[in-house]
């Protein structure tokens, strides 16, 4: 496509050479510094969009820009005098006069957002917590809380003082420590805290679970906003079936704080979109955050008792079980260089997480969270069956052996919950049906299967017998 609109460009221009041909009339209509702008615009789209990673809206605008400079070359080169009168036609022009404005608001608020972003952060009208940005502030949950806390989280409201905290521990992850498909009280963090405070009532233990987040993002919380509690214990609960293979085929190495917030950003290696991209914009953050959480404020002035959407998955199984194929070659017995290349960024960043906690003298806990995949043997079967490949191929364990072996070698106390949920999976489902997330039941025995080796390294008296199946290594 590009190929052949820069083809009809080149043939448009040297028709234009010629003084009475229909192209040069076309060309005239519009003053030369209006092609500059429409040219930068369409380079700018293209630099940042071209070449097409594996990334769904980069093939979209890339598509859809390639698409819109083969129609007017195509025109300009075929329909000249139309494309004339086209440009002539009042709705036309109005549409440039408001494009051309719009594009003048966008570049000077961009700059004078950039310029007030310290101040914004400072005064906290956006988070100024360093607070995932897609967390809503007060936003309805299911549950006893009733609201997010007004950091986004999905927690009761907490402060980073310890002055009547006995025992502080906090629960990373990411939207099955979050809690999809479960209520707030059903969730295995509270849980794990009720349970504590049974204990010690002076003990918390803090949700601090981000749905779509990821190794590398679970470190960024860490530092700039998990160590000002001052924890105890960290509880890193690692989705195995996620939190190896980078869903959107890159990492995030260093999250665009915005106003003090932080956005999930993705980096290509292109440097014109790493730098200047659309998600890259202030202005769009902060509108989207004012779009938000504005539309939560009103709601509360206006006392409308919203609820959040109990969980309900929408997927076939038929779908469920294409979207497990794109994520499995974890299981490989041999698997592709990029998975090889996953796992040594994922053993980094685990490194990285124990070093910072090891050097300011806070306990690790690393809790390995099975993918539905390893404990359903009846949706192994249907996954093996639609991929159609000899199951000697899949070592469906592997990934839990790695995690632990890198565990042990880096002294970090690990509790794999995978033998307990294939044993209980055979009197109850625990995952949904369609869904990688966990039922009520899953959290339950994750709180189970975590409570004594918790405890343990907090030194809290148990009268808890370990379970068996419970690995603590």
């Amino acid at each position: 496509m590009l190929i052949a609109a820069a083809l009809l460009m080149g043939k448009t221009a040297v028709s234009a050479a010629t003084a009475d041909s229909p192209q040069r009339a076309l060309l005239s209509k519009s003053h030369p510094i209006t092609h500059m702008l429409w040219a930068l615009c369409g380079a700018y789209v293209l630099l940042v969009y071209y070449p097409l990673p594996p990334e769904g809206h980069h093939t979209d605008k890339g598509l859809l820009t390639s698409g819109l400079l083969l129609v007017w070359s195509l025109a300009a080169v075929i329909r000249p005098t139309a494309l004339g009168a086209m440009k002539s036609n009042r709705i036309v022009t109005t549409m440039k006069l408001v494009l051309a404005n719009l594009l003048i608001f966008i570049v000077f608020a961009e700059l004078s957002l950039r310029l007030a972003d310290p101040f914004l952060a400072s005064l906290g009208l956006f988070g100024g917590k360093h607070t995932p940005a897609h967390l809503t502030p007060h936003q309805p949950v299911l549950g006893s809380i009733g609201r997010t806390n007004s950091h986004g989280f999905r927690d009761r409201e907490r402060t980073f003082d310890r002055t009547n905290v006995a025992i502080r521990v906090l629960a990373i992850g990411d939207s099955q420590t979050y809690g999809a498909g479960a209520s707030y009280d059903e969730t295995f963090s509270t849980l794990l805290e009720k349970r504590l405070q049974g204990k010690e009532p002076r003990s918390e233990v803090i949700n601090l679970g981000v749905s779509g987040w990821e190794p590398p993002l679970y470190l960024h919380l860490l530092k700039i906003y998990g160590l000002q509690f001052k924890p105890d214990l960290v509880l890193l609960n690692f989705y195995v079936g996620n939190d190896i293979i980078t869903r959107r085929g890159v990492s995030l190495e260093r999250p665009l704080i915005v106003a003090g917030q932080s956005y999930y950003v993705h980096s290509t290696g292109n440097a014109i979109h790493d730098a200047i991209s659309p998600d890259r914009s202030f202005l769009y953050h902060h509108l989207n955050y004012v779009v938000r959480v504005g539309g939560i404020y009103l709601a509360n002035r206006g006392r409308v008792q919203s609820k959040e959407v109990p969980w309900i998955p929408i997927r076939t199984r038929k779908q469920y079980l294409e979207e497990l194929d794109q994520r499995t070659d974890i299981y490989l017995v041999h698997p592709p260089q990029e998975i090889v290349l996953q796992w040594e960024k994922t053993f980094q960043v685990l490194t990285e997480f124990r070093d910072i906690l090891h050097g300011k003298g806070i306990r690790l806990l690393l809790v390995l969270l099975p993918d539905h995949l390893q404990v359903d043997p009846k949706l192994m079967q249907e996954f093996l069956t639609a991929r159609q490949e000899d199951p000697s191929l899949f070592d469906f364990e592997r990934p839990q052996r790695m995690l632990k072996e890198w565990a042990s070698n880096n002294g970090v106390p690990t509790v794999d919950v995978l033998p307990r949920f294939r044993q209980a999976a055979i009197e109850e489902p625990l995952f949904y049906e369609t869904d990688l997330h966990m039922k009520p039941a899953g959290h339950r025995l994750v709180g189970e299967t975590v409570w004594l080796p918790m405890s343990t390294l907090l030194a809290v008296p148990s009268q808890s017998v370990i379970p068996t199946g419970n690995e603590v290594h």
